[in-house]
């Protein structure tokens, strides 16, 4: 293993740099943080048994020097060379990174459009969900709606009456005492001034029906659907984990009422609660 030069910057003379992962301005929430991810990479290589995860940082890329890199802007070293597995979903390391990078992309997003004029609107859509329900049957079937809730006319008509230019779409599952919840939040790119319970009742009858021709069950009024407006919409992007540099809803720490699948994977790690290991293999 060699030591990459670092790049040119200022320095004084003091204290030789520490160790590679505590060097740089930490705080130590920061720290206790990076070490966390790491640890729950651990326990999603046991659990995920050959699967990419089980040989991300671990596993050197063929034909390749082991090198460590010093990131002089962020005061971060990291090491180059190994493989990564670069899943967003069930790596706590890779999904940190990819998700800040999505974060920062969104944000830009946002602002370009709110400088133009519009608003950004927050909407979720959900349906009701039992203990006991098949999670692959449920994405399927939530799957299968989503896939007719963009194409029908009236999703076309409602899109032109908003001035709609896009959307970027987030699916979150989270499992609790009613089971596996998962559920959508999307960013709408419309106009401004929009009559938003207006907006919710067009968007909870399309939703409505199309739950119903996927053969999920019904959605209500008060739980199916929601329209946020824009401030809402930047808290939610916001908010992704800046304490702890976990930037997505399936890796942020739950509410009380329900757990996310890094929680699951918390959990099996840090009480030996086989349930939750298992809960994270299904949801994987």
């Amino acid at each position: 293993m060699r030591r990459e030069p670092h790049a040119a910057r200022d320095t004084e003379a003091g204290p030789s740099p520490a160790p590679l992962g505590i060097y740089g301005k930490y705080s130590p929430a920061l720290q206790a943080s990076r070490r966390e991810k790491y640890q729950l990479q651990n326990a999603a290589r046991k659990l995920r048994q050959g699967f990419p995860v089980t040989r991300c940082l671990r596993w050197a890329i063929p034909h390749s020097h082991i090198s460590i890199f010093h990131a002089t802007e962020f005061g971060k070293a990291f090491y180059g060379g190994l493989e990564t597995c670069g899943s967003v979903w069930e790596c706590p390391v890779c999904a940190a990174k990819i998700s800040e990078r999505r974060r920062v992309e969104v944000l830009a997003a946002m602002t370009t459009h709110k400088a133009s004029g519009g608003q950004v609107l927050l909407l979720t859509l959900t349906n009701p969900h039992y203990f006991g329900d098949d999670l692959p049957a449920l994405l399927a079937g939530q799957a299968q709606a989503m896939r007719r809730f963009w194409s029908t006319r009236a999703a076309k008509r409602l899109q032109d009456s908003m001035g709609f230019v896009g959307s970027i779409r987030a699916l979150e599952v989270t499992h609790g005492a009613n089971g596996w919840h998962p559920h959508f939040h999307i960013l709408l790119f419309v106009d401004r001034g929009l009559d938003l319970e207006r907006i919710r009742r067009e968007f909870f009858a399309m939703w409505s029906n199309c739950c119903r021709l996927a053969g999920l069950p019904a959605p209500s009024f008060k739980h199916g659907v929601t329209v946020e407006d824009g401030s809402k919409a930047e808290k939610y992007v916001s908010k992704w984990g800046l304490e702890n540099e976990m930037t997505k809803g399936h890796i942020k720490k739950g509410k009380a009422k329900g757990r996310t699948p890094f929680d699951l994977l918390r959990d099996y790690d840090n009480k030996a609660e086989k349930q939750a290991g298992a809960l994270y293999v299904e949801y994987c």
